[in-house]
């Protein structure tokens, strides 16, 4: 089963979200969701590795609960790769890295 890193679902545990200020909680969500993918990759012994992005409303969950949700690999589920998060590189491990590029939201285009 994968492993999934997402910036919105983070944001939705955080003290005091609310969907109409979830704008105000993404900075503390996306710096989480570094850290909780860094450490994933270090300490899940999957070899792969996939980063999905792409905008809000592009597809992005519903593609991963269609085709990856069932694959041995860290995923990270984003709008935009944080360059915090890139190159992923481990002390023990070699990552075979796989990028999915979504759509931009109709906001973003």
């Amino acid at each position: 089963m994968a492993i999934i890193i997402s910036a919105d679902d983070i944001k939705k545990r955080l003290k005091g979200y609310t969907p109409d200020q979830a704008e105000k909680f993404h900075g503390e969500s996306a710096r989480i969701a570094d850290q909780e993918f860094k450490k994933a990759v270090k300490e899940i012994p999957y070899g792969e590795v996939i980063l999905v992005c792409g905008g809000s409303a592009s597809g992005k969950s519903e593609f991963l609960s269609a085709k990856l949700i069932h694959r041995k690999s860290v995923i990270f589920d984003g709008k935009k790769l944080s360059s915090n998060i890139i190159p992923i590189s481990t002390d023990s491990k070699l990552h075979k890295v796989k990028v999915v590029m979504g759509c931009p939201s109709k906001k973003e285009k």
